[in-house]
């Protein structure tokens, strides 16, 4: 959902006035003047966990694991296929196996670190870790941009 305070649109608008042009967010181009997103209930704030996780909760094809930490994705060396992941819980080292797909959703910083810990990333990178190439992906973890915002 998109911001649509008051003060919100009368930023916009002098935006606007200013002569600059407003850009979509899910555009081609975020650099400029836009509404931002984000998820809210009832006009409040909220977690996606709170939007959209409690209602999958039930779901049969979906496992939550709190307070776990993943180690590395298990990836199909001749398929290139991720299948599980390896995480430890409780003091243990678990491996799980995907039905169907693995979803790498772990931010802006622990993507490209799985990623490359899992043998996927810049090879010369990877070989001075001594962590076995699987896929040379030389831009992983190379454009972090830290997103710009004015209140």
């Amino acid at each position: 959902m998109t911001c649509g305070t008051p003060i919100h649109k009368a930023f916009l608008a002098a935006s606007r006035e200013m002569g600059y042009k407003i850009n979509d967010l899910n555009g081609a181009k975020q650099t400029g003047f836009m509404s931002s997103q984000g998820t809210l209930r009832k006009g409040l704030r909220c977690s996606t966990a709170k939007a959209f996780l409690r209602s999958s909760s039930g779901r049969k094809n979906l496992h939550i694991s709190m307070y776990s930490f993943v180690h590395k994705i298990i990836i199909d060396k001749d398929r290139k296929v991720a299948t599980g992941v390896m995480f430890s819980k409780g003091g243990r080292m678990r491996t799980v196996y995907a039905a169907k797909e693995v979803i790498l959703s772990a931010g802006a910083i622990q993507s490209p670190q799985l990623l490359m810990l899992s043998g996927v990333g810049p090879s010369k990178h990877l070989h001075e870790l001594n962590i076995p190439v699987i896929l040379d992906r030389p831009g992983v973890g190379e454009n972090l941009q830290v997103p710009r915002l004015e209140a």
